[in-house]
């Protein structure tokens, strides 16, 4: 019978099939015994477990007294005390989660003990090469000529190990130990084990010889904390880690401060760039849901296909990572095996089994985490073909799964039988806290093909930027040292240039200068912004932004008539290229309001200024089917001064006003209101005007001199709200134009952000242009006036911060009087500095008609909206929101629950 059941598997194999063995032929592999304890230390621990000749999962990791290091997982208060109940030694710890040497006797007692969950290998570092003209290629040669050669800066590096380190500082290519590099090597047992961190240390040095660098070997993830913490206190600005950690955490950046990524996020908080290899895991990872469309239990790659194959070189050691999205504990159960043939294993007996992953997620009270993860050999003296199971003991067949392989892949076969491009960055590079960098070969920029790509699971642009690939150094020879590993080690000397030329850059200030400098410029998620450009050697600055000019609100494009250039209805799909008039040639930004109508079909306008920039979010306007729509929106010009408008599906007229512009001759700086205020409200008596506005009727509303808006403000920028009925509701300085500013819908509230000039006399004038009867409401967010204010910087795309679908920022809707804490500033390359940030805020999808509000995350919740949310419908809205000395900003749901989300195009800094 086994015979003939690996001479059909055999035949499958050849036509492309896989042969299933019967669902009943399987039981349940969680070990009944022992199910706390990881598959990879039931040998060592004295269990049975087949062996395999042909491969075999790698021997647990000793220490110097022979006993075997673990991770132990459970209740804290039980942890420790279970340790040493076993005879071990507890030698590194977080919550939940504690490192240990146990001797092999007692791992079954300890896995046995009340309140451990798991007993596994430690989470590895894994290297990512693939394995300088960089130099040249990035521009460095002319800094370094320059005299610009990183001096003063401090760069940490995390790595699996530094061998030949001495040879590489005897042959001058680093610098010897002392005042020059500091090598700390608690964090692994063998720094010799491997040359891949002095290969990263070379590359940093020849970007910025003159850089100090403090290298620290790591051998798990516990050890990759205390390096980062040991780095911080060294004060470094910069730390590059060329590693990854495959399933330690969803990919997100929202996970428990012990992870990888949560130790990226709290490096960043602190005011390090982190710079993180992507990964080369492009044509080693798969995705899709975790469909078992036969019913057999076992997981389909494609179409009827249940085994997936790799070709692991002569002797190679392979790491195949599996994780689910059911973060952060689940009791949803996927099992991984690794067999020597195309075959499904028969029990956790089968011979064909060279190393599987079982951990017990159905059987554990309050579930694991949703990974399983498995390193082997190769243990014959060729390269072969091994092959990826998935079981399904429970669980939804809709479920999405990432599986990587890293390692020792072999030669021109580096690529899974079935496998996914997108979304194969390898964590903690997908935090949105780290620079993530991919590789393109240093001569000709092309994309190396085994690059890790985005977008994150939350649906975030990954990498940041792409670095050189393939070249030569001391100990990798010539053209040979390949990978993202060498990209993000050029990258992160490059960031030391610019800081050792202007010591004074912070993280964000370095974060914007790399992506903006990126050349060709991109935004995708192959390149990111593009490739590392240094550009001309000189002293680079932070973006000092530039002050406002408002302008008398300015029709300056209108479809129905010749106004503009486009005398006819956007069609679906069209974008247009369009220069705003009267703005000066020196501008870096416009605030225009946008107003759609007559549309035929549910779509979206998306404006943008950099055509090789396209974002990828939703569109600033959000419009249905034949109802007119406005919003403002701040938009950065292109590098031919223009501005695009894209219009999504069917057809739709446009209106564009312009309400003024920043450029470095502006005199108006930006204060924004810590606490916005309510100047008016025609409900009470708040502003003067306690009675609905009538058709046509014109109101002036002091605003100079009032909730701390000084008597030289030349603008403010409101917050405005209207509850009627099929009005237009206009703002303005002094002269009315007939242009409009937010648009009433009967028996909904409409929410829009106003950039206005201040008349002569301190006054806004508020129209109500209808014959409809209208209430408003009017909070002053900030204004802009002489003196020292902040200056506006526009992003060279927008970024989304929230997208409560996807789980960017936050998972799931948001409740009713939830409030949600997001990081603005710190982050996509907004600085320390900054004192506000420009978003766009959408709500849709409420169980009920609700309003969102943003604000200061330090401040009380200020009584009014950002966007008001209407059931059926997508609406968005303009905000300027102050951000805390932190960078965070808050956001509230008032009524039900509702999906939101919030992009990101520029902010406010001193």
């Amino acid at each position: 019978m086994r015979s003939w059941r690996i001479a059909a598997a055999g035949l499958a194999g050849v036509m492309g099939m896989t042969l299933a063995v019967a669902p009943a032929a399987l039981a349940d592999p969680a070990d009944p015994e022992v199910p706390t304890l990881a598959a990879a230390l039931r040998t060592v621990a004295g269990l049975p477990e087949p062996a395999n000749p042909a491969g075999a999962p790698v021997p647990a990791r000793r220490d110097k007294e022979n006993r075997v290091v673990v991770y132990v997982e459970g209740d804290d208060a039980a942890l420790q005390p279970a340790v040493a109940a076993a005879g071990g030694e507890v030698t590194a710890a977080a919550p939940g989660l504690v490192r240990a040497a146990v001797p092999a006797a007692d791992l079954v007692p300890l896995a046995q003990s009340a309140g451990v969950t798991a007993v596994r290998p430690p989470d590895p570092a894994v290297a990512l090469s693939v394995t300088s003209e960089g130099v040249a290629a990035s521009g460095a040669d002319a800094w370094l000529t320059s005299g610009r050669t990183g001096a003063g800066v401090k760069v940490g590096i995390i790595d699996v190990g530094y061998a030949g380190l001495s040879a590489a500082q005897s042959g001058g290519e680093l610098p010897a130990a002392g005042p020059g590099l500091v090598l700390h090597t608690d964090g692994c047992a063998d720094p010799g084990g491997s040359r891949h961190g002095t290969g990263v240390a070379e590359v940093v040095h020849d970007m910025a010889p003159d850089a100090v660098l403090y290298l620290s070997c790591v051998d798990d993830s516990l050890a990759f904390a205390a390096a980062a913490d040991w780095l911080r206190q060294q004060g470094v600005a910069i730390i590059c880690a060329s590693i990854g950690f495959p399933n330690t955490g969803r990919g997100d950046g929202i996970n428990e401060d012990a992870s990888p990524e949560g130790v990226v996020r709290r490096a960043r908080q602190a005011g390090v760039l982190w710079v993180n290899a992507a990964g080369n895991a492009a044509q080693l990872h798969r995705t899709g849901p975790a469909a078992d469309a036969d019913r057999d239990t076992f997981v389909e790659w494609s179409a009827t296909a249940e085994t997936n194959s790799v070709n692991v070189a002569a002797g190679g050691v392979v790491t195949v990572a599996l994780k689910w999205d059911a973060w952060p504990r689940t009791n949803q159960d996927l099992d991984l095996y690794i067999m020597d043939g195309p075959f499904l294993p028969s029990g956790t007996g089968d011979p064909h089994i060279v190393a599987s992953s079982r951990a017990n997620q159905k059987g554990t009270t309050g579930g694991l985490a949703p990974t399983e993860q498995v390193t082997f050999t190769n243990l014959t003296a060729a390269s072969r073909l091994f092959y990826l199971v998935l079981k399904t003991n429970s669980g939804s067949a809709t479920t999405r799964y990432d599986l990587s392989v890293l390692g020792d892949i072999s030669g021109e076969l580096n690529v899974l039988q079935y496998s996914s491009v997108a979304g194969s960055v390898v964590e903690p590079a997908t935090s949105p806290y780290a620079l993530a960098v991919g590789a393109s070969n240093v001569n000709s920029n092309v994309i190396s093909s085994y690059s890790s790509q985005g977008p994150t699971i939350d649906g975030r642009v990954k990498p940041d930027v792409t670095g050189p690939d393939q070249v030569s150094t001391f100990t990798y020879g010539a053209g040979e040292f390949r990978g993202t590993s060498v990209a993000a080690a050029h990258v992160a000397g490059a960031a030391a240039l610019l800081k050792g030329a202007n010591p004074a850059l912070d993280a964000g200030n370095l974060e914007y200068l790399l992506r903006d400098q990126a050349s060709p410029r991109r935004f995708d998620s192959q390149f990111g912004y593009g490739t590392l450009a240094l550009g001309a050697a000189r002293t680079p600055a932070a973006p000092h932004g530039d002050p406002f000019t408002p302008v008398s609100p300015t029709r300056v494009l209108n479809t129905t008539t010749a106004l503009g250039g486009h005398q006819r209805t956007f069609t679906a799909g069209e974008t247009f290229t369009f220069v705003v008039p009267g703005v000066p040639a020196d501008a870096s930004a416009v605030v225009l309001n946008l107003t759609g109508i007559q549309a035929s079909a549910n779509t979206y306008l998306r404006v943008y200024g950099d055509p090789q920039r396209v974002p990828t979010t939703a569109g600033n306007l959000q419009l249905d089917n034949g109802q007119a729509t406005a919003d403002m929106v701040t938009v950065g010009l292109g590098p031919d001064r223009a501005i695009r408008i894209f219009n999504a599906r069917g057809t739709v007229t446009v209106l564009v006003d312009l309400l003024g512009y920043f450029s470095p001759t502006g005199a108006s700086t930006y204060f924004p209101e810590v606490v916005p205020q309510t100047a008016l409200d025609s409900r009470t008596a708040t502003g003067g005007h306690q009675r609905v506005f009538n058709g046509n009727e014109e109101f002036a509303l002091q605003v100079r001199g009032v909730l701390g808006v000084p008597a030289d403000a030349s603008a403010v920028a409101v917050a405005m709200i209207c509850i009627g009925a099929g009005s237009d509701i206009d703002v303005y300085p002094q002269t009315w134009s007939g242009t409009s500013s937010i648009n009433c819908i009967a028996s909904q509230a409409r929410a829009n952000m106003v950039v206005t000039g201040v008349g002569s006399d301190g006054k806004i004038r508020i129209r109500n242009h209808g014959t409809q009867t209208a209430h408003v409401l009017v909070r002053i967010l900030g204004w802009f006036g002489p003196g020292d204010g902040s200056r506006y910087v526009s992003l060279p795309t927008p970024v989304r911060i929230l997208d409560t679908a996807l789980g960017n920022g936050v998972r799931g809707a948001i409740g009713q009087g939830q409030i949600v804490t997001l990081p603005a500033g710190r982050l996509n390359g907004v600085p320390d500095r900054a004192t506000a940030v420009m978003t766009t805020v959408y709500g849709y999808q409420p169980t009920v008609n609700t309003y969102l509000t943003a604000w200061r995350a330090d401040q009380p919740v200020p009584a009014a909206s950002a966007v008001n949310v209407e059931a059926g419908r997508v609406l968005a809205a303009c905000d300027a929101t102050a951000v805390s000395p932190g960078g965070v900003v808050a956001i509230r749901n008032s009524a039900g629950s509702t999906r939101a989300l919030i992009d990101l195009s520029g902010y406010f800094t001193r």
